[in-house]
């Protein structure tokens, strides 16, 4: 699992603030799955 945080703004200069996670399935070495999840306010 890996989570992030992501700031920044769009196009019209509105503040973007979002913050995830993404999870992996491996086999062996290899990632097989990934599933992300963010939550904006």
């Amino acid at each position: 699992m890996t989570s992030w945080h992501f700031k920044g703004r769009d196009a019209a200069s509105n503040v973007l603030e979002v913050v995830g996670c993404d999870l992996f399935t491996f086999d062996g070495d290899r990632i097989v799955r990934q599933d992300s999840y963010r939550k904006t306010d």
